[in-house]
């Protein structure tokens, strides 16, 4: 049972303690019990009709708290996520009809122990995507798979599409057979250098790389050497200001003919600013993996990142402002959302100034239902990506 008050979101929490302390006046009453001289003065009735309420109360609600009513009546006090908020987010997110949002929102946000992970494996919506996996481990784009003029392998692209969904929202990890023929397919495409390519042809695609490594270092690759390969890969490709860049981003339009996406990769002009687009995805493979959070180079790379809140992007590729305040889940782009969930692993938090303008947007920019709009329409796949959206930024502020 959730209470909503203004900006305390209550939830009642079955265990020990309530009914203990229910109990303790009670045992109190009956260690001391009136003396007789007490007892023959008359007492007002209505004191003696609420202090057989109360004897009454506790000998029932502890059963009350013993059993799963609309799965707990439960009290551990969450205000809001964050006493600033003037909205609970929680009822939003619990009205919300989607078993794996729930989960995530008990087990993340509420603190509640729940069932294994893999029971979200075997939801409808879960297995529909396991069943549509090809024999060689990817998942087909629609229309076409792969683009001979410009090298472009679009399953590649689809399959990371679909690994967000089974790892950021499924639970997925290296125990399902469906996500180890995913990433072996995956490694298909990594290069002897180190890097995973295809998406864009034959060049180089930082942003992608540690995006799709974040994906799998959360499902229990942290420690295979083709990752520790593509980390290396990464911290070799950084900007001299610490961030990255999409070497491709720096050629005009009319040269990115057939023969540039299938011509030798570009490098990286490391004079040049990074692109917090790229950074922002990059960075979030290093947040992902303990052993890499406290870097150099990772805590240099998010300084860049963070330096950029609210501002252009230095090359075309989502350039303006407003990118920062459009919102997915699971994350693709870089935005506020994802820049600040991945300092928020990488150990900053409001004493930075610039993680504290960035949470205070959120503060500041709640609908009226707690949650927040995401800049990507209204259908319903909107709405769920908006309930998502605030489980993340819940996480974020919690």
């Amino acid at each position: 049972m959730h209470l909503n008050l203004g900006n305390l979101s209550i939830t009642i929490k079955s265990g020990t303690l309530i009914p203990m302390l229910i109990m303790l006046p009670n045992a109190v009453w009956m260690m001391f019990p009136k003396t007789e001289a007490r007892q023959q003065v008359s007492e007002p009735l209505l004191l003696t009709i609420l202090e057989n309420v109360g004897r009454f109360a506790t000998l029932i609600l502890p059963f009350f708290f013993a059993l799963d009513l609309h799965k707990k009546l439960s009290l551990p006090v969450v205000i809001g996520m964050g006493p600033e908020l003037a909205i609970a987010p929680l009822p939003a997110l619990l009205a919300w009809e989607d078993p794996a949002l729930h989960y995530f929102v008990r087990r993340d946000l509420l603190e509640e122990a729940v069932a294994p992970v893999e029971t979200l494996w075997e939801t409808k919506a879960a297995v529909r995507l396991t069943q549509a996996q090809q024999l060689d481990g990817s998942w087909r784009y629609p229309g076409k798979s792969y683009d001979a003029q410009t090298g472009t392998n679009y399953n590649l692209l689809e399959t990371y599409r679909t690994l967000r969904i089974l790892v950021e929202m499924f639970g997925f990890n290296r125990a399902h057979p469906t996500l180890q023929k995913a990433v072996e397919y995956v490694f298909s495409c990594q290069t002897d250098e180190g890097d995973i390519r295809g998406i864009i042809g034959n060049q180089y695609m930082p942003y992608y790389h540690g995006a799709i490594l974040e994906l799998f270092i959360k499902a229990g690759y942290d420690n295979d050497p083709r990752v520790e390969k593509g980390l290396a890969w990464l911290l070799a490709m950084r900007q001299d200001d610490g961030g990255w860049i999409v070497p491709a981003q720096l050629v005009p339009a009319k040269q990115k003919t057939a023969a540039f996406w299938l011509s030798a990769p570009l490098p990286p002009d490391r004079t040049k600013p990074h692109a917090h687009l790229a950074t922002g995805m990059a960075l979030r493979a290093f947040a992902a993996h303990p052993a890499y959070r406290q870097r150099q180079e990772v805590i240099a790379a998010a300084n860049a990142l963070k330096s950029r809140f609210f501002q252009s992007d230095k090359y075309n590729d989502r350039k303006t402002p407003a990118y920062w305040l459009k919102f997915q889940f699971p994350f693709w782009w870089t935005s506020l959302l994802t820049a600040l969930d991945t300092l928020s692993r990488l150990g900053f938090d409001r004493q930075d100034a610039d993680v504290a303008r960035g949470l205070d947007w959120f503060i500041a920019n709640q609908s009226p239902d707690g949650l927040w709009e995401t800049g990507y329409g209204s259908g319903k796949n909107a709405q769920a990506n908006r309930h998502w959206v605030g489980l993340a930024v819940c996480r974020v502020l919690k």
